[in-house]
């Protein structure tokens, strides 16, 4: 599983085509979501309690690890399109995205298929099928990319595109109180229904539903197309900037429309928990930043494992949930070990998972530098 921005060698610091922050984001991301995976998957509820200090602001904060994700993913697609003279998008290069957006979408459903299916009886519970059909963020990713690829596709400018996905993202979070009160699978198959909203007060529904997770990445162009407009020499200095000062304005006004509307349904639908998380996750964007400007000379690290981001992904979650026949970690401890034990767990995922992403990406470099380049 390649990612098509993967397919470019490394290119020379201070080029146009790579913004080393957005590797550190997604690297902190992925990283972040591990640990909150491994704890709430391992450590006891006796010590794990997300209803008192500090574990309810931990709980919040692990909630800004997907939309982090998803904000930079859309930021770095801007990066790596390529267009013709009269600004249509190449045709290699939608190709390349169609099937690399098909494969996430693939690779998920994979990780959760329901081996009894191919057994002589043939009989799987509601349970499992519940299990295979929810949409996980490897999905919501696959979805959003082919509608953000068709968008890119039918629009002629970055400027233009960013318009476009900003007010698809826009749109898309202000549907959701409306989408989340409509229940689908009266009408559509539940695979469908999924991908629509979480419908958690019908007991059903998605981990990532388009409505509202999409909304970030789309967003995520925006922030993509203002960085790549920028001189390259000045891109971080910018960065932090502009992330800053977007990143106060929308977490202060997302928490006037947290106090003003919250209820039970708030966090599931509101527009007001997009407007606060994208602010926060600005907030973050902003510290990264700083840390990069100070730790300049591992870009080319960085690189390296950012770009294996979604490979980190499903691989720690392979340790930590098992896949078709075979069990992970939770099987062996569920939810049953300290908060130290689970942190050195988390530690112990991270080091096999990075070390592997930093083994395939200086083979991925070798193999390139040996094959000989086609005229």
């Amino acid at each position: 599983m390649t990612d098509p921005i993967d397919q470019r060698p490394p290119p020379a610091p201070g080029s146009s085509t790579r913004f080393y922050i957005l590797d550190l984001v997604r690297i902190t991301a992925i990283l972040v979501m591990i640990v909150g995976h491994t704890l709430d998957a391992l450590v006891t509820r006796d010590e794990l309690d997300i209803t008192i200090y500090p574990w309810c602001v931990w709980s919040f904060m692990r909630g800004l690890t997907a939309p982090l994700f998803l904000l930079v993913s859309g930021a770095v697609q801007i990066f790596a399109n390529e267009r013709d003279a009269t600004g249509r998008l190449l045709r290699r290069v939608i190709v390349r995205r169609v099937r690399w957006f098909l494969l996430l979408i693939v690779v998920g459903y994979i990780m959760a298929f329901p081996l009894e299916l191919l057994r002589p009886t043939g009989v799987v519970s509601d349970a499992q099928w519940f299990h295979f059909t929810r949409v996980h963020i490897l999905q919501l990713i696959g979805v959003t990319g082919l509608g953000y690829i068709l968008v890119m596709a039918l629009t002629r400018s970055n400027a233009t595109f960013a318009l476009w996905t900003l007010a698809i993202g826009a749109a898309i979070s202000l549907a959701t109180p409306l989408v989340h009160n409509v229940d689908f699978y009266r009408i559509l198959p539940p695979w469908a229904g999924n991908y629509l909203g979480s419908h958690e007060h019908l007991g059903k529904g998605a981990l990532f539903p388009i409505f509202p997770y999409s909304t970030y990445m789309f967003l995520g162009a925006g922030i993509g197309w203002f960085l790549k407009q920028t001189a390259p020499e000045k891109r971080s200095k910018v960065f932090c900037l502009m992330t800053l000062c977007a990143g106060l304005a929308l977490s202060g006004a997302g928490r006037v429309g947290w106090i003003l509307f919250d209820s039970e349904t708030f966090w599931h639908s509101h527009p007001c928990v997009v407007i606060l998380r994208t602010g926060l996750c600005l907030l973050i964007m902003s510290l990264i930043g700083l840390v990069y400007r100070v730790t300049r000379r591992f870009e080319k690290l960085y690189a390296r494992v950012g770009k294996k981001a979604l490979h980190i992904f499903v691989v720690h979650i392979i340790i930590l949930y098992g896949g078709p026949g075979f069990a992970g970690l939770v099987w062996f401890w569920p939810r049953t070990l300290t908060v130290v034990q689970g942190a050195g767990v988390a530690l112990g995922i991270i080091v096999i998972c990075v070390s592997l992403a930093l083994i395939v990406a200086l083979l991925q470099e070798r193999w390139k530098k040996r094959t000989p380049s086609t005229p």
